[in-house]
């Protein structure tokens, strides 16, 4: 919740942004630090964060952040393939932790209002 106790800095938190920059910056500069900090934060949120199996409210499971969390694993999914920096057990921790993500997004999305639809885009994605 960060600093100031903030639910707003949880949800931003758990939503990966700070994947994307990193990623950003190694498509930019090629440099194995960037890629392996995204490997290392992304395999630490896996480990620390186990699926619920039930609706959370909670900064880590809720709907909203599934949703941004697949988008950004699986860019950096992606660019990352072939690098050294994105360990094989991180590549099976992402692939497992996806599939719990599709069954959050397909239980528990929002039955109705604009988080439905950023919802099942997360799931289609995953």
């Amino acid at each position: 919740r960060g600093p100031s106790d903030d639910n707003e800095w949880a949800w931003a938190l758990n939503r990966h942004y700070f994947a994307q920059n990193l990623l950003d910056a190694w498509l930019t500069t090629k440099e194995a630090r960037y890629a392996k900090a995204w490997n290392d934060h992304v395999k630490d949120w896996v480990l620390s964060n186990p699926y619920p199996g039930e609706e959370s409210k909670t900064a880590a499971w809720r709907g909203l952040e599934a949703f941004f969390r697949v988008k950004a694993w699986a860019r950096g999914f992606y660019a990352l393939q072939g690098h050294a920096a994105l360990e094989p057990a991180t590549r099976l921790l992402i692939l497992a932790s996806i599939l719990d993500h599709a069954d959050y997004l397909r239980r528990f999305h929002k039955p109705t209002s604009n988080w439905i639809c950023m919802e099942l885009n997360g799931l289609a994605t995953a």
